[in-house]
């Protein structure tokens, strides 16, 4: 993405906030301005998930063993095309049994392969996260499990429907990391994917948890090309030993490089001065490394941060930040000028009490779930406790904010219930990962839990009358095309996305992206602006994939 002014500065500038990403829309202060005109379509339709998990139509029968501690925080979920059928797969993590690999036959309906397709796991191996990543470039999504106490995995994709472990080989084993998020990005811009790995404690795993010291050490495992990996986080400053849940690579003051946000939670460590941490890359003028930015931006919040993720929540085609916390989550609007002010309360989405229970907030993502042409936002909630769902578990399911800009004076309307969610036992929700299983055009959920099944839920309403999905192949950028910038314009709207894996803790989001143009009318065009500084424009298929090839 082209830079918006200086490459770097002593303070951020409103040009650079603008950057937050794909600055063309007007500055405003965001907190008051009326909902963004332009074709919002007929009233919405009626969105309901359904429960397809075992004894459903999915065939997905997986639950989290119990553990009677603090430390055993649930099931990691990562979504992918495994094996390059052209649908989306999943793996599933646990602490204390079996891990799960999961096939799609396209209809969501799925087949468990862990064992046969060599994914080996200890019962005992206490796997948290998980992330898929083309590590090797050669097209296929590899496995990444992240573990407590032990080393973390490696499973390279042969691409004939089995994996080898390749841990040793790419040397991103070892130590004794309490890995809760693996954020896959390419900070050198070389085109081969970089891991950074969030770490918690480390701590006696047959122990209630508590404050034990200083957190493990963040790493980040810099891609050698040739198969190996090199923990560079010491070097260029990110190590960060501040109790990290998850992080999220995007280019915050857009210069071209990919910045990192760590959200950072000082629940077990509250003597730590522990905040979040907004980590700016100086490119390769700098050497690729990085500068802590945090407070100047209006990122270095001292909270329970658990995740982020970034969309456009207010239409107004910059993408904007969205933190998860134990109560009242923030949100900061790309159209801010920094230090960025949390604007959450003013948009209704701080999520932070059912009644007089306080919620805490994991995974949550900005999609357009009920395929209006209005992005909406998922938030995971689920209590910690050491025999969760436990006695304040109630109320502690996810969260549905549908955008309802047709509404004089409603930006968004919590609509859990209405579409089912309160009615399923989803107490304990971690993961909440929005995408298409069944190729419909319509988003499903695959929520991952702590001590309970994880759910496949599938989305349903009327089809949209047309949709517009996209994937990447990378020749220069990584094959994902992780870091890219999709542009779909429809008539006189327009939507932005980030194609990345998210920053969701445990878990790991397929690189894809699904336009709703709702009532939109006109001719589609797509644009895509590629890490490499490629800028690409094709016309997307109607009610289909497009996959876009970067040029060489």
């Amino acid at each position: 993405m082209p830079s918006m002014g200086p490459r770097r500065s002593s303070a951020p500038t409103r040009a650079a906030a603008l950057a937050i990403l794909l600055a063309s829309a007007a500055c405003s202060d965001g907190a008051d301005d009326p909902p963004p005109s332009g074709g919002g379509g007929p009233a919405p339709a009626p969105l309901v998930f359904a429960d397809w998990t075992a004894p459903g139509p999915s065939g997905v029968d997986f639950t989290s063993l119990s553990r009677m501690d603090a430390a055993g925080y649930g099931q990691g979920a990562a979504v992918a095309d495994v094996d390059g059928d052209g649908d989306l797969d999943i793996f599933l993590s646990q602490d204390d049994g079996p891990c799960a690999l999961l096939l799609n036959d396209g209809r969501a309906r799925f087949t468990e392969v862990a064992a046969a397709a060599g994914v080996r796991v200890s019962d005992a191996a206490h796997a948290k996260s998980t992330a898929f990543l083309d590590y090797d470039r050669d097209g296929d999504p590899d496995l990444f499990v992240g573990r407590a106490g032990e080393g973390n995995l490696l499973f390279r994709n042969r691409g004939d429907g089995t994996f080898e472990d390749a841990t040793a080989a790419a040397g991103i084993g070892g130590g004794a990391p309490f890995t809760m998020m693996a954020a896959v990005g390419d900070f050198d811009g070389d085109g081969w994917p970089d891991l950074y790995e969030c770490n918690f404690a480390v701590t006696d795993y047959d122990e209630p948890l508590s404050e034990q010291g200083t957190p493990a050490p963040n790493r980040l495992w810099r891609n050698g090309r040739d198969g190996t990996f090199t923990d560079v986080a010491g070097l260029l400053g990110v190590d960060d030993p501040l109790a990290s849940w998850a992080a999220h690579w995007l280019d915050v003051d857009g210069d071209g490089d990919q910045d990192l946000l760590v959200a950072n939670d000082r629940f077990f460590f509250p003597s730590q001065s522990t905040r979040d941490r907004l980590f700016l890359n100086t490119g390769p003028a700098g050497g690729f490394s990085f500068e802590e930015r945090g407070v100047e931006w209006g990122l270095a919040e001292s909270h329970f941060g658990m995740g982020v993720a970034l969309g456009d929540v207010d239409g107004d085609g910059t993408l904007d930040i969205y933190v998860s916390d134990l109560g009242d989550n923030e949100l900061y609007l790309g159209s801010d000028a920094p230090p960025l002010v949390d604007r959450a309360p003013a948009w209704g989405l701080e999520a932070g009490w059912a009644g007089s229970q306080r919620l805490t907030s994991w995974g949550a993502a900005v999609a357009d779930l009920d395929a209006d042409g209005w992005n909406d936002l998922v938030v995971g909630n689920g209590f910690i406790h050491p025999r969760d769902p436990g006695p304040m578990a109630t109320s502690q399911v996810p969260h549905l904010y549908l955008r309802r800009p047709e509404t004089p004076g409603v930006r968004f309307e919590e609509a859990g219930e209405a579409a089912g969610l309160r009615s399923l036992d989803l107490r304990g929700s971690r993961g909440v990962i929005p995408c298409d299983l069944d190729g419909d055009g319509l988003l499903d959920l695959v929520v991952s839990t702590r001590f309970g099944k994880a759910r496949i839920l599938r989305g349903e309403g009327p089809r949209p009358e047309a949709w517009y999905g996209v994937r990447l192949r990378g020749t220069r950028s990584t094959t994902e095309g992780l870091g890219a910038i999709l542009e779909l314009r429809v008539g006189d709207r327009r939507w932005v996305r980030l194609v990345t894996t998210g920053g969701q803790p445990l878990c790991s989001l397929p690189p894809e992206a699904l336009f709703h143009p709702g009532g939109a009318r006109g001719d589609p065009r797509l644009r895509v602006r590629w890490p490499s500084g490629a800028v690409q424009d094709v016309v997307p298929a109607r009610r289909s994939w497009t996959t876009v090839i970067e040029p060489e």
